[in-house]
């Protein structure tokens, strides 16, 4: 009988993400909902984006 290892579906990715100067409107709005964001998440940072239920975390 043999041990079988766990399998995994997730895929790694290697180095840094970063966004910048970012800005977002939706259809319906006269302002912007994100303006000039910049965003630098480092290799090996876990980051949790969390809000209300509609709050725009999608967008």
């Amino acid at each position: 009988m043999g041990d079988k290892q766990p399998q995994s579906n997730a895929t790694a990715f290697a180095g840094t993400i970063a966004s910048r100067d970012i800005s977002f409107t939706y259809d319906h709005a006269t302002e912007p909902a994100l303006r000039d964001v910049t965003l630098t998440i480092p290799e090996g940072e876990c980051i949790v984006l969390c809000g209300a239920s509609g709050c725009g975390k999608t967008s």
